[in-house]
């Protein structure tokens, strides 16, 4: 019998945000909460510093068989057909603040149905899941009116590896 780990996933496309190994893999995948508690911290790879924090109300957990490429790097993967792969490298710049406005672009053109975008973003007063619908080309932006300051944020677009940044509106 194949060891197992549990993926924590969150978003529309199920992106990987972490892994653990399961020492008994006898009984079904726990619950998210009994793997995170009140929700994964997302930290910046450079410095170890908190970015985001993902509530358990908004994360799942898949099983899989244990691989060391995703424990290595587990944001770097998304489910595709309900299997981890390797995602495709986010766009250079995945996500843009000016204080009133918010823009999404991906690495690729979305296709004619659209393609969801979620942001995370955290430094305001409360934490902002935002959807942003990309329907022609490369990106699309809205309204988001945001106070000046630090923000962290977590992308997670559509077949493409979870990306983080910080962005400080003046």
């Amino acid at each position: 019998m194949a060891a197992l780990m549990d993926l924590i996933v969150a978003g529309p496309e199920n992106h990987v945000l972490a892994a653990a190994v399961r020492r008994d893999g006898s009984g079904a995948a726990p619950d998210a909460r009994a793997l995170v508690g009140d929700g994964l911290p997302i930290r910046n790879p450079a410095t170890g510093d908190t970015l985001v924090t993902v509530l358990a109300e908004q994360l799942k957990v898949q099983s899989a068989d244990l691989r060391d490429d995703l424990l290595m790097d587990a944001r770097g993967f998304v489910i595709d057909n309900g299997l981890p792969e390797p995602g495709v490298a986010p766009a250079g710049t995945p996500v843009q603040l000016n204080g009133t406005t918010i823009t999404v672009t991906l690495p690729y053109s979305a296709p004619s149905s659209g393609a969801t975008v979620w942001v995370y973003i955290a430094g305001g007063q409360q934490p902002i899941v935002h959807q942003i619908q990309v329907t022609s080309a490369f990106s699309a932006s809205e309204p988001l009116p945001l106070p000046p300051g630090p923000y962290g944020i977590l992308v997670l677009a559509p077949k493409v590896r979870a990306a983080v940044a910080t962005i400080t509106l003046p």
